[in-house]
């Protein structure tokens, strides 16, 4: 992976009546749908902290205009 590569952070809550499982299954959809086939897509991770029910979200690409590209498509 190049040093350079773009990261985006993400942390959030989940809104009232989500549930974990409700996440995790849009995540699995995503990481088989399109995010894979997007030019210079590397990864995303997602985890959560028990303690406080925060949500962290890490996702890499080759580039920024890459990502922007990932971005604007959502």
């Amino acid at each position: 992976m190049s040093p350079n590569h773009c990261v985006e952070v993400a942390s959030f809550k989940l809104k009232s009546g989500v549930s974990d499982e409700q996440l995790l299954a849009l995540e699995s959809r995503i990481r088989q749908g399109a995010i894979v086939q997007q030019v210079g897509f590397i990864s995303r991770e997602l985890c959560k902290d028990q303690a406080t029910d925060t949500w962290l979200m890490i996702m890499r690409f080759d580039t920024r205009s890459h990502m922007d590209a990932w971005l604007a498509h959502l």
